[in-house]
């Protein structure tokens, strides 16, 4: 009889560890990964984890129990065989039983909240990984639009070098052509009025006519500023087109080894991008169905 309540009272300790493992268990059951807001995903993993281990560790033990239990059963069956009278040990043998019965259903609940532990750790990973991905996404838009504005402020910057590839010529041709004749026109008391003429240029000028009234005049040697000014503009824009088509043109090479066939290279990075997107998809997927 000692040795029944001795593996009873060792029975009562399993059990007392096996309830309290399971209330852990059954706390991140009955919530989801949103309602424990002062853990981190890491440490739902670190507690799950500890979770499975004592589980794991516990059906050992009860595998052990249960050994013992077959032992001290066999004992008692070849003592209960050896004794002439057979009611002594009958209800011990009846006691053995019932413990071995008991463990073998703590041993189920075992392996199966074991089974949960490893489901609900499986869960909570791919809750974060889908805040991860969420987050990647958050990036991504955030990425495009300060790409959308940089890209802006480049247009706004080629603009502005337009402009002044537009205008920077005729400043030039204006500022260095200085014709004869408009020396002739500007005494020395109009030289400040026939500086102030338009692109800097004498091509117009004012002067009094015989009524005394003040009239503009516009020299013959007009189309010179035209002439110097529209090819020099031409050609500036012909180089600077140039020279865009030629860095663009390198930018994309700087990226493959000298030799390679870009064309062919970037069609296969293409595919290899369309496949990893299919295999993300598919394994999404499964998971959902699994769940």
């Amino acid at each position: 009889m000692i040795d029944t309540f001795v593996l009873d009272a060792n029975s009562e300790l399993w059990k007392y560890q096996l309830l309290e493992l399971r209330q852990s268990l059954v706390r991140y059951e009955r919530n989801g990964a949103a309602e424990f807001p002062g853990e981190s995903v890491r440490d739902s993993f670190q507690i799950l984890h500890r979770l499975s281990q004592g589980f794991h560790v516990l059906h050992a033990n009860l595998d052990d129990y249960e050994e013992t239990l077959y032992f001290i059963l066999a004992t008692h069956q070849q003592c209960h065989a050896d004794d002439l009278s057979g009611d002594e040990s009958a209800p011990n043998l009846e006691s053995m039983e019932f413990l071995l019965s008991r463990n073998r259903i703590w041993k189920r609940w075992v392996a199966n909240y074991t089974t949960r532990t490893t489901i609900r750790i499986d869960l909570f990973f791919n809750i974060a990984n889908q805040n991860d991905n969420r987050i990647n996404i958050d990036i991504a838009s955030t990425s495009k639009r300060i790409a959308e504005e940089a890209k802006r402020d480049s247009s706004s910057m080629i603009t502005i070098a337009a402009m002044t590839m537009l205008f920077l010529p005729g400043t030039f041709v204006s500022v260095s052509t200085l014709l004869p004749n408009s020396i002739e026109l500007c005494s020395s008391t109009r030289l400040t009025e026939c500086v102030q003429a338009v692109f800097s240029m004498t091509f117009f000028d004012t002067d009094i006519d015989e009524n005394g009234k003040t009239v503009l005049r516009v020299l013959p040697e007009w189309w010179y500023f035209l002439a110097a000014t529209i090819p020099l503009t031409a050609m500036i824009f012909a180089f600077w087109i140039w020279w865009q088509k030629q860095r663009n043109a390198k930018g994309g090479q700087d990226s493959y080894p000298p030799g390679t066939n870009i064309t062919t290279e970037r069609s296969y990075e293409q595919r290899h991008e369309n496949h990893a997107l299919q295999t993300s998809h598919a394994s999404n997927n499964r998971k959902m169905l699994h769940y």
